[in-house]
């Protein structure tokens, strides 16, 4: 009977189906660490950020940007998602975002989606994409101003499954130290 039950929890424990993923920027915003360079290679430091809200629909292939920029060194040239690339490698060109400005170093994208195919769906989930904001100061050819890597975000039911899991080993491993000794 406990056998039975342990399955049943474990089947459920499994059986969650996640059908929107959120992402979220490496490091948990947009920043200069990752972007751009100077003509002559050297890094630089910025003040500019970005919050975020982007959720993928795994049902409709439906990617939903929603994010503000900010405290940008240079006037805003351009919002892009770019890949597949690792953190701080340059990716190609996957689309342009639309942009409410606020000010000539502020503003957001609000609400845009884009529908993904296969082969973008899994560079996405294998976190290969990136938001890059370019401004007139540091431009696309240089890596843009700000970037944020996005990453998926674990879904509480990932943690409950890894408890719940962990739950189980640990139960296992008594009945297997009762039986021992």
């Amino acid at each position: 009977m406990k056998l039975l039950f342990t399955a049943a929890a474990a089947a459920s424990l499994l059986g969650g189906t996640s059908y929107a993923l959120d992402f979220d920027f490496l490091g948990g915003t947009m920043d200069g660490t990752e972007a751009g360079t100077t003509s002559d290679g050297t890094g630089v430091e910025f003040t500019g950020g970005g919050a975020n809200g982007i959720v993928y629909d795994e049902t409709s292939n439906l990617l939903t940007f929603d994010f503000d920029y900010f405290d940008l060194e240079s006037q805003f040239q351009s919002a892009q998602v770019r890949g597949p690339a690792s953190p701080g490698t340059q990716g190609d060109l996957i689309f342009t975002l639309g942009v409410n400005q606020t000010s000539t170093t502020s503003g957001n994208v609000i609400n845009q989606s884009e529908t993904l195919t296969d082969t973008q769906e899994g560079e996405l989930l294998l976190g290969q994409w990136y938001v890059v904001i370019n401004t007139v100061a540091f431009p696309e050819e240089e890596g843009g101003e700000i970037r944020g890597q996005l990453v998926p975000v674990p879904e509480p039911q990932t943690y409950a499954m890894i408890g719940g899991l962990a739950l189980l080993g640990f139960a296992g491993y008594r009945r297997f130290k009762a039986q021992v000794a």
